[in-house]
């Protein structure tokens, strides 16, 4: 075996462990998540080519790929080939899907004077979901339009709901976090609220059947890339100087991110109940927010989705998975289904079917 296979397994191997630290201001770890994907398809690449040449270097490679597993895990959800128990009567379903707005343009009285056809498509594709459980980031309402107080929308269908926003004036477009329920909400409140009161962390504790249920809908803060799309560049300066706003955009968003999330996961060990944490994460499934989560909850499109489940409909790195559910140990995954046959927006919404495991006495 040489010593460059070896060196290489090495590099591969040290790449895995660094994407773990903590990012900080003072180190570059946060650009690594975005390496990952690549990593992971190199390190496959050189397995295969080991076995194929039935190379004793492969077992360096094999090492380097055991300690990137999890990263493999959250990329290809193999668990999802397992056989699960079908839904029963006592399952329920959950559904997050970041509205954009409610198909706005802009949060002001006067827009909705003439809204846009997206705005009606998408109020009464809201307002046809039957899921027991959703959660809606980036939701707006408006009690000024009999169309879109959708807040009273939901009230005539019978649901309950906590609405998490900051509310400015009265007869005013609002934004928030909303989750509403089938089942009888017995607590609400917020975990975590950004200085622009945009990204914000809610929840719910809700009687699922005999089960309370802690609904935690979630909006960390975003990566705001939709304004500087390469692309759309006139020339090759401005492309690379949109490529330097969208890396300063990211490094900003991650630091913002890592501590909402602390503060998210100190809330989660702190639950009486078991959790179902589901919204707009707006982050990779190889950044350290979202290997921490795991720690602590699993992730309902590894332990039952398909393929890669990517969630971002955008204009730019179109290729993320950035929208999650997570639950607790104690809740069984039965379905999940990334709906991106629903292109109302720049998300697709999530639905995913949950059972409760009976605590041990």
């Amino acid at each position: 075996m040489s010593h460059s296979n070896f060196f290489m397994a090495l590099v591969l191997a040290v790449l895995y462990a660094l994407a773990r630290v903590q990012p900080t201001e003072e180190n570059y770890l946060w650009l690594l998540p975005f390496l990952i994907p690549g990593v992971l398809a190199l390190n496959l690449l050189l397995v295969l080519w080991a076995l194929v040449r039935r190379k004793l270097s492969g077992v360096y490679y094999l090492v380097a790929l055991g300690i990137g597993a999890p990263y493999l895990a959250s990329t290809l959800p193999w668990k999802g080939f397992v056989h699960r128990p079908p839904p029963s009567a006592q399952s329920f379903s959950v559904l997050n899907y970041n509205v954009s707005l409610t198909g706005f343009p802009y949060v002001q009285d006067w827009a909705f004077y003439a809204p846009p056809p997206l705005a009606f498509q998408l109020k009464d594709w809201i307002l046809q979901q039957n899921a027991d459980v959703q959660c809606y980031q980036e939701f707006m309402t408006f009690d000024g339009d009999k169309n879109f107080d959708m807040l009273h929308r939901f009230k005539e269908k019978g649901y309950q709901y906590y609405f998490s926003a900051d509310i400015k004036q009265p007869h005013y477009p609002v934004v928030g976090i909303l989750i509403v329920t089938k089942f009888p909400i017995l607590k609400t409140g917020d975990v975590a609220v950004s200085e622009n009161g945009f990204n914000r962390v809610a929840f719910a504790d809700v009687l699922a059947g005999t089960d309370t249920v802690r609904i935690i809908g979630v909006h960390l803060q975003s990566m705001g890339l939709k304004q500087y799309d390469p692309s759309k560049a006139w020339d090759l300066p401005s492309a690379f100087a949109k490529v330097g706003l969208i890396l300063n955009q990211l490094k900003t968003g991650m630091q913002d991110r890592r501590v909402q999330v602390e503060k998210l996961k100190a809330f989660i060990q702190g639950s009486p109940h078991p959790v179902i944490c589901v919204g707009d994460f707006n982050d990779l499934p190889y950044s350290y927010a979202y290997q921490a989560l795991k720690k602590d909850l699993n992730n309902t499109f590894e332990e039952a989705g398909s393929g890669f489940g990517f969630t971002y409909n955008g204009n730019t790195l179109r290729t993320l998975r950035i929208d999650n559910q997570f639950h607790s140990h104690r809740v069984q995954a039965l379905q999940f289904k990334t709906l991106n046959a629903v292109g109302y927006t720049d998300h697709f919404p999530l639905l995913g079917t949950y059972s409760i495991t009976p605590s041990r006495p």
